[in-house]
């Protein structure tokens, strides 16, 4: 009897271990599943171009951050997400507007990698103090050309993949030829910009940095551009950068949503506005960072949508998402 009852505790332990391990085990698939998140972009409301995506994985990203004036506007907004670690910080030229904030970013959150474009210029004293910081702070700057990538592929526990592609610049860009580097600097290394996507599922976002009509000719002359339907306005709307080609392009896409960071009423974005509405015929809507100051389009993989209450600039009546 003293056998039999040894062996009953000794089963009754062992199966106690075993619902354990199996308990652990299924909470650690459920927190693994609840690390998956909706991907959203904010567009916050510098001068410039700024962007905040928290990643599907948990990661967090930046894109450009505006101008110094704005400096504290884009931290209280890292701040109001919660977000103290960066993993991934993106220029996508080295103008004032993009990256003079990137050194006080540097400084003062964890940032895990810089990216830039390879084929770029780099002698602005924007790139110089933020190639400064990160050399104090020990963090890597990745330098990308077209073909290449934010980060790999990531397959998360949802099934659904995370991916970044990089059109532009191409490793053998020259656009002296369209833009003097010395009689029109500002267009030469705009020319320049980084243009990538980031897909999470079937959904896609484009973006454009200050690509310049040249730039958008490179990559719709190379690149089919499929799954995107957000598109950063080139250039932040200015109409003089905007290439026709390149908009009717993505009209033959499932294209439908335009973000243009700091737009205001000037004559030359009115245009572009205008032209927008009046000649692209596609359902698409578009939102800007100057009537939408606190703006997010988030997605679960398979539908964008708007932060709530946000205001479509334009709206085609036969938009769908």
């Amino acid at each position: 009897m003293k056998k039999v009852g040894k062996l009953l505790r000794v089963s009754v332990i062992c199966a106690f271990m075993l619902a354990l391990i199996f308990s652990v085990s299924q909470f650690g698939t459920r927190t693994a599943e609840a690390t998956v998140r909706n991907m959203s972009v904010h567009l916050v409301n510098v001068g410039g171009a700024g962007f905040i995506v928290e990643l599907p994985d948990g990661k967090n990203m930046v894109v450009d951050a505006g101008v110094t004036a704005d400096k504290q506007v884009f931290f209280d907004k890292l701040d109001s997400l919660g977000i103290t670690t960066i993993d991934y910080l993106v220029g996508t030229h080295q103008h004032v507007d993009h990256i003079s904030n990137f050194d006080s970013i540097i400084n003062n959150y964890n940032v895990g990698k810089i990216v830039f474009p390879d084929n770029s210029p780099d002698d602005s004293t924007y790139y110089s103090d933020m190639a400064a910081a990160a050399n104090n702070h020990g963090v890597t700057i990745k330098r990308v050309n077209a073909g290449g990538n934010i980060f790999p592929d990531v397959t998360l526990s949802n099934g659904l993949t995370l991916k970044t592609f990089v059109y532009s610049p191409s490793a053998t860009a020259d656009y002296s030829g369209d833009y003097d580097p010395v009689a029109n600097p500002a267009a030469y290394v705009n020319s320049y910009s980084l243009v990538f996507n980031i897909k999470y599922g079937t959904r896609g976002i484009l973006f454009t940095g200050d690509g310049m009509p040249p730039t958008q000719q490179d990559v719709i002359a190379n690149y089919p551009l499929t799954d995107i339907q957000a598109v950063v306005a080139p250039h932040h709307g200015w109409n003089g950068s905007q290439d026709p080609n390149f908009w009717d392009f993505l009209q033959s896409k499932s294209f439908n949503t335009i973000l243009i960071p700091n737009m205001n009423a000037t004559g030359s974005v009115n245009t572009f506005k205008s032209d927008i509405q009046t000649n692209r015929k596609a359902d698409f809507r578009y939102y800007s960072s100057y009537a939408n100051q606190d703006f997010y389009y988030r997605t679960d993989g398979s539908t964008w949508w708007p932060k709530s209450g946000s205001t479509a600039e334009f709206q085609d009546p036969t938009w769908s998402p």
